[in-house]
């Protein structure tokens, strides 16, 4: 699952421990979570708590977490906390704000997906993805009404 190396590097160890958090993050989160066992699942959110817990995440590495656990319908309410907290420290990206509605809908809050929806069309009214997002969230809120 993993191939990382460092070749002819002055500090082998160093690097190759920086190298392989890097591709842990990017890259062995998503493969845990497409092999789909519990076991897998937890390993996955351990990556993301402890990338999270480090302060070693930017806002883009907890909007992808985000993103991953919430288009899977997997831990709506991790998924939520981490969107909020990649909003949290960009809250002018429309692109979190899409991810924070997506999480809503993940866990079944359909009114309030619309509403970040709505937000994140405010910040990118030209954006295709986040129309279909929001007509994609109304339906479901008309279906539970």
């Amino acid at each position: 699952m993993v191939d990382v190396r460092v070749d002819d590097h002055a500090e082998p160890v160093a690097e190759l421990e920086r190298i392989y958090e890097l591709w842990e993050r990017r890259f062995l989160v998503d493969r845990y979570l497409e092999l789909g066992g519990e076991r897998e699942a937890a390993y996955a959110l351990a990556i993301m708590d402890r990338v999270a817990e480090e302060g070693a995440a930017d806002a883009a590495t907890l909007n992808d977490f985000a993103w991953t656990l919430a288009t899977r319908k997997l831990y709506p309410a991790r998924a939520l906390e981490l969107a909020l907290l990649a909003y949290e420290l960009t809250p002018d990206d429309a692109n979190v704000m899409d991810t924070v509605a997506e999480a809503y809908y993940a866990a079944g809050e359909y009114g309030k997906a619309v509403e970040w929806e709505k937000k994140a069309l405010g910040a990118d009214v030209a954006n295709k993805f986040f129309v279909d997002q929001l007509k994609k969230f109304e339906s479901a809120r008309e279906g539970i009404k």
